[in-house]
């Protein structure tokens, strides 16, 4: 599945050069210092009347005036240990859309935007790539960093939740080339932000002026982040991946010792909980405890899509060959007990897709009802939703009857956050919002 999500990384990339170099785009302007690392201030950033607010005092929501100015890019690099982004308005109103019925909760997602997110208080910070973040209470979404408006300078990013503060990992780049579509990065760093009113501090980062990396993000396969522990991946072109660690401040960074050669440090998925870590790598789902001295598999067939919350770990693993049979599996980490927990109906394999859990719950997406549901359909027309109970082992629906209902998420707050795909008119991606049943233990 690697090389199917770095060719639709590429295709994404591709798409939008297209669309940048087909606009009527001004002229770069010269950065002082052309994005050097020698401690200059460039010049890229947005600029904003000193006299007029950012937000509104009353209700810190996002002013119109703040809307984004097209000539102009959401970030800047300031110095060599610096990083700064600026919250700029992309929407000012709240989509309508619906998914069979339920409204929208925010906006158009990206490809793995729910699935890259994390809250902190009224604010979901979430990543495709880019990074953006979307109020809670208002409903507004600000973008952090963004594609520019010319390909000079560009920085694609992933972000993470740190307590209360937020962690970003980015590669800049430099220059891009559409035949064949290729990113050159000459600088790859991690960065933490107390606040975006301020710039964030750059902790670790490695540069490549000299020698520029290439790839499709390929450092930004994964970050992950806790209160106890920042993970993330460092993959350049011309050397071996390397999974770092350090602890919430970025202090005592260091590569996780790798395992047998060619699996354990080339993390996807990588999800962060406590000092619990759980990736996948290849076929094999592994899991990492802060203080081991490396990781270790937990599963036994292939896997795909692994998620934890700290006490169990789930993922889509194959269930048998013939026929050819992927179900949702449920690890306790405690215990190291692994089980089975979709049905599929007697007599038809069914596919399922993006299991997470949270607590006594795990949700997945199920193909049973789609025209083609076997597990070799891949995207198909019909994707709904169900929930595991753990403790009663009972299987309930959770939303039925749409049109590609895939990531899901839940932050402990009773809800099943899904990203759902309207019927109509655009059949664009939204985040909607469903409760949890109300089940007692039996």
């Amino acid at each position: 599945m690697n090389t199917l999500h770095r060719a639709a990384r590429a295709l994404e990339w591709l798409c939008v050069l297209l669309v940048v170099c087909a606009t009527a785009c001004p002229a770069p302007r010269a950065n002082p210092m052309d994005a050097a690392l020698d401690g200059a201030r460039s010049d890229v950033g947005v600029q904003r009347d000193a006299a007029t607010p950012r937000r509104d005092a009353a209700t810190d929501a996002p002013r119109s005036d703040a809307a984004l100015d097209p000539t102009r890019t959401t970030y800047e690099f300031i110095g060599t240990d610096q990083l700064r982004l600026h919250s700029v308005l992309t929407d000012v109103t709240p989509h309508p859309n619906q998914c069979n019925g339920h409204p929208a909760t925010g906006y158009v997602m990206g490809f793995d935007s729910l699935a890259n997110s994390c809250r902190i208080g009224e604010w979901t910070y979430q990543s495709s790539g880019w990074v953006s973040r979307v109020n809670l209470r208002t409903g507004k979404r600000e973008a952090l960093i963004d594609w520019p408006p010319t390909t000079a300078q560009f920085v694609e990013a992933r972000v993470a939740c740190v307590g209360n503060r937020v962690a970003v990992l980015y590669a800049r780049g430099n220059r891009i080339d559409s035949t064949p579509s290729r990113l050159f990065y000459d600088q790859v760093g991690l960065a933490l932000f107390d606040d975006f009113d301020r710039p964030g501090r750059i902790v670790w980062q490695r540069s490549y002026v000299d020698d520029p990396m290439i790839g499709q993000g390929q450092s930004l396969q994964a970050l992950g982040a806790s209160t106890e522990m920042i993970m993330w991946q460092h993959a350049p072109t011309r050397a071996p991946p390397e999974l770092w660690v350090s602890g919430p401040n970025g202090e005592d960074a260091h590569p996780i010792a790798p395992n047998e050669p060619g699996y354990g440090n080339r993390p996807e998925y990588l999800r962060v909980v406590g000092p619990h870590a759980v990736w996948l790598d290849g076929p094999q789902v592994r899991y990492w405890r802060k203080g081991d001295a490396q990781s270790q598999r937990i599963n036994n067939t292939l896997g795909y899509r692994p998620w934890t919350d700290g006490r169990h770990a789930v993922w889509i693993g194959l269930a048998s060959a013939e026929p050819r049979n992927m179900e949702v599996y449920l690890y306790d980490l405690q215990t190291r007990e692994t089980r089975i927990i979709s049905q599929d109906p007697a007599g038809q394999p069914t596919g399922q897709n993006y299991p997470t859990v949270e607590g006594d719950w795990v949700t997945y997406s199920d193909f049973r009802n789609a025209r083609d549901p076997s597990p070799t359909a891949g995207f198909t027309d019909v994707m709904e939703i169900l929930g595991y109970h753990i403790p009663t082992g009972r299987t309930v629906p959770i939303l039925t009857g749409v049109l590609q209902a895939g990531f899901t998420r839940m932050f402990g707050d009773g809800l099943v956050h899904v990203k759902c795909q309207e019927q109509v008119p655009t059949r664009q991606f939204y985040p909607i919002a469903l409760p949890l049943p109300s089940l007692r233990d039996e």
